[in-house]
């Protein structure tokens, strides 16, 4: 929950924490008087501190490996147009992402000391988990809106470093090429990228001009459901930029649609079709 509007409160809690400490070994009446009042302050956002700090625990332990992504890629050089505008997005925020949430880390380490204690002791006298809790608020109020562009930045390059070592890993594999008139998909010696080399039938499918519907038939365990999955993940990787599996390939873009049950595996030849106790 957000805190925006208890600021100058929490601030006050703060003031009281740090007043704590200058006063600790003068006046015992005063320093009765201050934990009154900071017991006062802090009561009517209990909970509010509470959620505020319990939803900064589950971030923390899901941005951990997002700071590290992101420093990797802030140390990148690039050239291509692609990956420096994705850079680019990184660079547009006032603060670099790897040291935003290498902050976040930091106020989590706070939050986690609160389980000590002698921290636990302190608490209410430094008025800590309040300090703690502003600092964090203070966080999202600087950086919660860079959070989407660091991830989908992070998303996009996880897919295309999947799409290049796809290719590099099948240098046999051939890049498509797209028609621009007309509708056509033409695949000759198509194969599976799933299938092992050893086990995969490849075979040839041709759409487009007087043919426009293509109706597969057969018995079980022919290959029929086989045979739409490899089209359709050759249309895929090829839309997305990435080589196919097949001898040569051409097609116009087009939209795909699949159906799939969740019980349906490729590696064990279950389908839709084929139906196993």
């Amino acid at each position: 929950m957000v805190l925006a509007s208890t600021a100058v409160w929490l601030w006050l809690g703060g003031s009281l924490g740090r007043l704590n400490v200058v006063t600790i070994g003068d006046v015992v009446a005063l320093l009765i008087v201050i934990l009154v009042v900071q017991g006062l302050v802090r009561r009517p956002f209990e909970k509010r501190i509470t959620a505020v700090l319990d939803g900064t625990d589950v971030a923390v332990k899901n941005t951990q490996l997002l700071a590290s992504l992101l420093e990797v890629l802030e140390a990148e050089t690039f050239t291509s147009e692609r990956l420096l505008e994705i850079k680019q997005k990184l660079a547009s925020h006032a603060v670099a992402g790897s040291v935003a949430i290498g902050k976040l880390a930091k106020l989590g380490q706070w939050q986690d000391s609160m389980d000590n204690m002698i921290v636990k002791g302190l608490n209410l006298p430094l008025m800590y988990s309040v300090q703690v809790a502003w600092a964090i608020q203070r966080w999202r109020r600087q950086h919660s809106g860079a959070v989407r562009l660091w991830i989908e930045a992070v998303a996009e390059m996880e897919a295309l470093l999947s799409l290049a070592t796809y290719a590099y890993e099948h240098p046999a594999d051939v890049f498509p090429e797209f028609v621009g008139e007309g509708v056509c998909v033409e695949a000759e010696e198509m194969g599976h990228p799933l299938i092992a080399a050893s086990k995969c039938v490849r075979n040839s499918v041709q759409i487009g001009g007087e043919t426009r519907v293509l109706l597969i038939s057969g018995s079980n365990m022919s290959g029929k459901s086989t045979l739409m999955r490899t089209l359709g993940v050759n249309a895929v990787l090829a839309m997305c930029g990435a080589p196919v599996r097949a001898k040569r390939f051409r097609l116009t873009p087009l939209k795909i649609g699949a159906s799939l049950l969740v019980n349906d595996s490729l590696q064990e030849g279950h389908s839709r079709f084929l139906c196993r106790d």
